[in-house]
């Protein structure tokens, strides 16, 4: 496993670098139970054999070509039912990096934490918390970031900064990119700042007050609804039919992106 210099400030700041693995956030646990990682560590490689996505799907990604890492955090005195503001800086770092640093205006957050650009799906996020009485001990976010690919098995639903700005980049310019906005994020957690990150989160959120089509899993019902807020768990709050109703993770399906 080999260490990488780089010039961001989280406490730990070391990227280990791995040509390949089975899954980045695994390693990342692992090192962290025995002791070997530590706040804002990082697990990079280039290719992932057991990559994971959000409800235990793979995560497609060709050798080489992509952005594939896991963060190490330790956030201080972060409560459980708060875990979610983890998701939210992911979230928000990605995005500012394609609008900010790459002018992809066209971008948006899909709750809870997919990235897409163009309609297409560019990056996601799996964070995994592992709780401690009511706080956060620690937690892993895991991050694959389309750069470099350009054919996708699923088609049409995926794409990548190269096929959006019609060039090559180089990964590690994007990753210190990255890097450096995801910083800038989890010191305004770590200072309490969860109003202000919430709102840069729902103002980049897809269907944020806007109607869009939903199915609700339980009753197989669609219906048009629009996102109104997130609960203290991170739950999407949804008016449905003139009614809110909290929603998890697993209990809707947008039905724009099927």
């Amino acid at each position: 496993m080999d260490k990488i210099s780089t010039s961001y400030l989280i406490r730990g700041k070391t990227i280990y670098y791995l040509p390949t693995c089975h899954s980045t956030n695994e390693i990342a646990h692992q090192m962290v139970e025995e002791k070997k990682g530590f706040d804002g560590d990082i697990v990079l490689t280039s290719y992932q054999s057991k990559g994971k996505g959000q409800r235990g799907q793979f995560w497609e990604s060709e050798d080489g070509k992509n952005l594939l890492l896991s963060i190490i955090l330790k956030p201080k005195e972060l409560k459980a039912k708060n875990g979610f503001f983890l998701n939210t800086i992911s979230s928000i770092s990605l995005l500012n990096t394609l609008q900010d640093d790459f002018d992809m205006q066209n971008s948006f957050i899909k709750w809870p934490n997919d990235i897409y650009a163009n309609n297409k799906k560019i990056a996601g996020i799996l964070v995994e918390n592992n709780i401690r009485d009511t706080y956060v001990d620690y937690s892993i976010v895991g991050v694959g970031f389309n750069v470099n690919q350009t054919q996708f098995k699923f088609g049409n639903t995926a794409t990548s900064l190269s096929l959006v700005k019609g060039r090559a980049l180089e990964l590690f310019d994007v990753l210190e990119r990255l890097i450096s906005n995801f910083e800038r994020l989890y010191l305004q957690l770590c200072n309490n700042q969860k109003e202000n990150l919430k709102a840069q989160y729902l103002n980049s959120l897809y269907g944020y007050k806007k109607s869009i089509k939903l199915l609700e899993k339980e009753s197989n019902h669609e219906f048009l609804g629009e996102i109104t807020g997130l609960d203290e768990y991170g739950r999407a709050l949804v008016n449905k039919e003139g009614e809110t109703r909290a929603y998890d993770i697993k209990e809707i399906v947008f039905q724009d992106f099927q």
